[in-house]
């Protein structure tokens, strides 16, 4: 009925078809796993729907914005509201989605925000960086001070001098 010859070419090409199908796949899935979305997601929609549509969808799409749990905040990262778990500026005092009251997180300071406290310097002032508090180099002993008398921070001066 059917000829041999004609069924193997056809079950060939079918093979042949799904492997670079399955392998170029992984470019959209790869991109969007880049992009903080799911790489499996786009691999399955690459794969059964359309290579080209999955990879036009995910290169149109932002990258998801990476929320902060721990380490350094810097001002602009975003964090989890504690009431409804939206992300919110750290800085926020009030939560834009549940709208109720947050304590805003302790914001480290930039590097831009450094650079242009020290192109004016105070001469014999030393500034915390945890506090943000002004005080004398020297304590009335002449000793040089360690720690901030404000908040008891050690490790965060920025120290002015001629």
């Amino acid at each position: 009925m059917y000829n041999n010859n004609a069924m193997t070419g056809l079950v060939t090409i079918i093979f042949v078809s799904l492997v670079f199908n399955a392998l170029l796949s992984i470019i959209p899935a790869k991109i969007a796993g880049a992009k903080g979305r799911s790489s499996g997601g786009y691999y399955a929609l690459s794969f059964f729907v359309s290579f080209l549509i999955a990879l036009i969808l995910v290169a149109a799409l932002p990258p998801i914005e990476k929320v902060k749990t721990s380490g350094v905040i810097r001002s602009g990262d975003r964090v989890k509201c504690p009431h409804c778990a939206e992300t919110i500026f750290a800085e926020a005092k009030v939560c834009k989605h549940c709208g109720r009251d947050v304590e805003p997180q302790a914001v480290s300071p930039s590097l831009v925000s450094i650079e242009q406290e020290l192109a004016t310097p105070e001469v014999g002032v030393v500034k915390c960086r945890a506090c943000g508090g002004k005080f004398a180099s020297n304590d009335e002993g002449g000793k040089q001070v360690r720690h901030c008398p404000n908040c008891g921070s050690g490790e965060a001066f920025l120290t002015f001098s001629s």
